[in-house]
């Protein structure tokens, strides 16, 4: 990974140690292991998450703005390199591009691409 390589989370429970934040959403930047270098931090605030339970389980709404992506030009650069992994305890892992079995947290080369259009 490069400094334009980024990872999140977005939770919807589990948003601090207080008893009120636990039941928050919450929207965090990780790091990515062994990336050669690391994207500017992305300042509080910034990240945007909404949950609500809805019958079955819950919906996660994310708010990732171009200021959270350090380097992004859409003009200059229309394509991103994107991967996600969906864990639910009761329903197990859904991914964008591979599997869990391979190390797409930590290599940015096995994301998917999505090209942004206006």
């Amino acid at each position: 990974g490069s400094r334009y390589c980024h990872r999140f989370a977005f939770m919807p429970l589990g948003g601090g140690a207080g008893t009120k934040q636990l039941h928050e959403p919450l929207a965090a930047q990780l790091a990515i292991n062994r990336a050669r270098e690391s994207p500017k931090p992305v300042e509080r605030g910034v990240l945007q998450v909404m949950s609500r339970r809805i019958e079955g389980g819950y919906q996660l709404d994310a708010y990732l703005p171009a200021a959270a992506l350090t380097g992004f030009d859409p003009a200059e650069h229309p394509r991103l390199g994107f991967h996600y992994l969906v864990t639910d305890r009761e329903l197990g892992e859904q991914t964008f591009a591979v599997s869990t079995a391979f190390p797409s947290d930590d290599d940015p080369s096995l994301w998917g691409t999505l090209e942004m259009v206006k």
